[in-house]
């Protein structure tokens, strides 16, 4: 064999070995950030935070300036679709990609999985750990574009891909949830395309930006999460056991804290009155204290927040048409014909 020929050959495998041996390096490296490189771009369409830099990332957005597109919404109409847990769904465009998204009344931010935030290009940090990020470009709806919309990663569910409904709300004046329609509705206050035919009901936002408001069920009064993102039926959360059970099944649960299955006890409940408006009642949960010794990551953090009841999915949303106003934290909550009862 000619000797330059050899030498040349081993030159390309020592090269090689380098090369890997220099990415087994980086890969092993702990991602480092830094404060004030919150918007900064690195390649993969925003920076990610974990540990006490991804709480300042997440902070940061209730300062920064909203940096959307500014075209005047008069009234954007945005469809519907259900999955197979009926969970409502949204075509997102993020970073170039459109994505079907669940609507979530019970998240207060982007929640996408691992696999499309590879998928959009965009390299997480290598250990998969709860994570913050910024998303380049999104639009919610056509020609509405949003840049740097803030996301963050649970580890504890890889398959939960939802937006909020912040990103929606805090957009428009009037935000209309029609599960029956199969739209959401964005309205401006000089549409006059939003003209309720109930009084406004004021609602709380929880810490983690949950929709809390005061209802009635069956003579109890409790304060009630609205959460278009629950699948199932809709749980009672009080532990006082002043409600009959009538029956019991086994029922899983898919949440941001991971995949739950336990035995409930169902209770019938034949109404719910939230301000001037009835609607009726149908089968409920009952969580148990072992349910929060079972799933403490999921219960417990909804009882820190005062929920008695969780409303939500279609459970809640088949029955009436919902609407927010976040600016002055009021909600119009209007029953479908066939179900409109007046108090």
């Amino acid at each position: 064999m000619n000797k330059s020929s050899f030498v040349v050959r081993q030159l390309r495998v020592f090269v090689l070995l380098i090369i890997l041996v220099s990415c087994t390096t980086k890969k092993e490296k702990e991602p480092v950030f830094t404060e004030g490189s919150f918007l900064e771009m690195d390649g993969n369409g925003g920076k990610f935070y974990t540990g006490e830099d991804m709480e300042k990332a997440i902070d940061y957005l209730k300062w920064t300036p909203d940096n959307s597109s500014t075209q005047s919404i008069i009234t954007l109409q945005i469809p519907l679709s259900f999955d197979e847990r009926e969970l409502p769904l949204v075509k997102v465009n993020l970073n170039g990609q459109d994505y079907l998204l669940g609507f979530d009344t019970g998240s207060p931010s982007l929640i996408l999985p691992i696999h499309i935030l590879r998928g959009m290009r965009m390299l997480p940090p290598f250990e998969e750990k709860d994570f913050a990020f910024f998303i380049k470009d999104v639009i919610i709806a056509k020609n509405y574009a949003i840049t740097y919309l803030s996301g963050q990663y649970l580890q504890t569910n890889k398959y939960i891909s939802v937006i909020s409904y912040l990103s929606y709300a805090s957009r428009c004046d009037y935000l209309t949830i029609d599960f029956k329609g199969r739209q959401l509705t964005m309205h401006n206050k000089l549409s006059n395309t939003f003209q309720p035919s109930v009084e406004p009901i004021s609602f709380e936002l929880s810490k983690s930006m949950k929709i809390i408001v005061p209802a009635t069920i069956d003579g109890q009064p409790m304060n009630a999460m609205l959460d278009s993102g629950w699948c199932g039926y809709s749980e009672i959360l009080t532990l006082d056991e002043s409600f009959s059970a009538i029956d019991e099944h086994n029922y899983q649960k898919t949440t941001f804290c991971g995949d739950y299955s336990s035995k409930y006890k169902v209770t019938e409940i034949s109404s719910i009155i939230i301000g001037q408006t009835v609607l009726n009642g149908g089968k409920m949960n009952l969580v148990e204290k072992k349910h929060y010794v079972e799933f403490p990551e999921f219960y417990n953090p909804l009882k820190n927040e005062g929920i008695d009841l969780c409303l939500g999915g279609r459970d809640f949303f088949s029955k009436c048409r919902f609407t927010i106003d976040l600016e002055n934290q009021l909600c119009w909550i209007e029953p479908y014909e066939n179900e409109k009862k007046t108090k």
